[in-house]
């Protein structure tokens, strides 16, 4: 006797709705990027694609595959700290041909494509979803991997103040949000956290000449030349350069990475809309 299941009837098993499969995701960030003795090069990259997977994990999408080009919204100087920077228009045309080559390898077609970005100096593309989706022929939503939505903070966390500017718009590289989210994908090395913090308890300048992509780019921004890195001062960035002068240590929170993750992916159905 035959037995058969139709796929159909497959489809109506499980949690997720039918056709969420066609909802096909990829993740992009850096993949080779200075954040200081506690992070590995590829924090932004492994944050995109731990963000892209628990995503479709929970919402029943596809996960397709990590983007492995990377740029920066201000430009050529990110040369200094990120060796595969390439630059803006490169990095669209590259990203697109990548999403072509392997969608169309698929044994079934999209109904959108969501792109999850874990490096911010690709914000720009969120700006892009009108054009990517022209270009690819699909429709394209594109989102930050931690930060979005609303987040209680509790009111017992260390340096609760500047966590709180920081979200509400101030820029962050290698400091207090990064490190928390590392910390909560397992990723951040302690012991090295804490050997950095013993240092820059007594000479916070000190660390920073040793690591100056820590604090926002921050050694670059006090000890490099002011016009080269004056786009880091348009970015928002001395705001954690100078919390970290005055509280002279990086604070990483499990809770308060595991609160951020969790925030963006509880709003992020807002993709499948």
């Amino acid at each position: 006797m035959k037995i058969f299941e139709s796929k159909e009837m497959i489809e109506k098993c499980g949690p997720y709705p039918r056709g969420r499969r066609e909802v096909f995701c990829f993740s992009v960030g850096n993949d080779l990027e200075a954040h200081g003795p506690a992070l590995p090069p590829e924090t932004d990259s492994i944050m995109a694609r731990a963000f892209a997977y628990n995503f479709s994990a929970r919402y029943g999408s596809y996960y397709v595959a990590h983007i492995p080009y990377t740029s920066d919204r201000v430009g050529p100087i990110a040369l200094d700290w990120s060796p595969c920077f390439i630059e803006w228009n490169d990095f669209v045309e590259k990203t697109i041909a990548f999403i072509k080559w392997h969608i169309g390898r698929l044994p079934w077609a999209p109904e959108r494509i969501v792109i999850f970005a874990g490096h911010g100096g690709l914000m720009e593309l969120f700006s892009m979803n009108e054009e990517l989706s022209k270009r690819l022929g699909v429709k394209v939503r594109t989102g930050f991997v931690a930060g979005v939505g609303q987040v209680q903070l509790p009111e017992n966390l260390e340096a609760r103040d500047a966590v709180e500017k920081i979200l509400s718009g101030a820029g962050e590289h290698a400091y207090i949000l990064e490190h928390s989210a590392a910390a909560a994908l397992g990723i951040l090395d302690w012991e090295k956290l804490e050997m950095l913090n013993r240092e820059a308890a007594k000479d916070p300048e000190s660390v920073l000449k040793k690591w100056p992509a820590l604090a926002g780019l921050g050694g670059y921004i006090l000890f490099g030349d002011k016009s080269r890195y004056q786009p880091l001062r348009d970015a928002g960035l001395e705001f954690v350069l100078n919390d970290f002068l005055k509280r002279k240590k990086i604070v990483a929170s499990k809770e308060l990475g595991a609160l951020l993750l969790e925030g963006a992916l509880n709003t992020s159905q807002l993709y499948l809309l």
